[in-house]
């Protein structure tokens, strides 16, 4: 996290406790997850598209463009 030059102070967290849960993970941040690459070939229909509001329980996710 301090090799991307993020605040860790911004979490709530310490810097402790952020380690301590990053090393109960078996995740590799300096490898892309399977999940976050695309299959060009993949034919499967785009669900979501901008202004798209997903109600998750209490949660709301917004899909919008960034650019």
């Amino acid at each position: 996290m301090q090799a991307l030059n993020f605040d860790l102070e911004l979490t709530g967290f310490d810097f402790d406790e952020i380690q301590k849960l990053l090393d109960a993970t078996d995740i590799d941040l300096d490898e892309p997850a399977e999940a976050d690459s695309v299959d060009p070939a993949d034919n499967t229909p785009i669900i979501s598209k901008p202004d798209d509001l997903w109600i998750l329980g209490d949660h709301r996710l917004y899909v919008a463009i960034v650019r």
